[in-house]
């Protein structure tokens, strides 16, 4: 068990088994009682704040609360699927996450949703799911963020 209190679990074999499957690479075990289900509120565009469909590629921002007991950020090259013990999924698909608090997240919408009319959006916390968001799935759509990069992230 790592110091965070992850305990990670090599899936090669069960991947080998059934290589349609979509694996995760480890498996959250929290320390102590599971956290209540987190509940998702609102999916705007992280670039203009708009609801609407989302894109593949995008950057979102989802509001509600129980994402996180902290407020922690991406650093690195390339975005985690799981900040903590928190993931974004749609169809059950991890999103990349930049930006992770109790009360907002931010994720990019991964291009697997490509071609697709709704996909469905889940907040997990240590395993625990939120209810889904059924969303629509637009093919294309330009955003712009103005200003510094430093406005990017709260």
């Amino acid at each position: 068990m790592g110091s965070d209190g992850i305990a990670a679990f090599n899936v090669l074999e069960y991947m080998l088994a059934d290589p349609d499957a979509v694996w995760d690479y480890d498996f959250p075990h929290y320390p102590g009682a599971l956290p209540p289900a987190p509940q998702v509120e609102t999916v705007t565009d992280a670039a203009s704040g708009t609801a609407g469909p989302v894109v593949p590629g995008e950057v979102v921002t989802i509001s509600g609360s129980g994402f996180s007991a902290t407020e922690q950020r991406w650093a690195g090259l390339m975005a985690p699927a799981r900040i903590g013990g928190t993931r974004v999924l749609f169809n059950g698909l991890p999103a990349p996450l930049l930006y992770v608090s109790p009360k907002m997240l931010m994720a990019v919408v991964p291009y697997v949703i490509a071609n697709r009319v709704n996909t469905a959006l889940q907040v997990e916390l240590w395993g625990v799911r939120s209810g889904s968001a059924v969303l629509s799935v637009a093919p294309t759509g330009p955003k712009l963020f103005v200003g510094s990069a430093d406005m990017l992230l709260p």
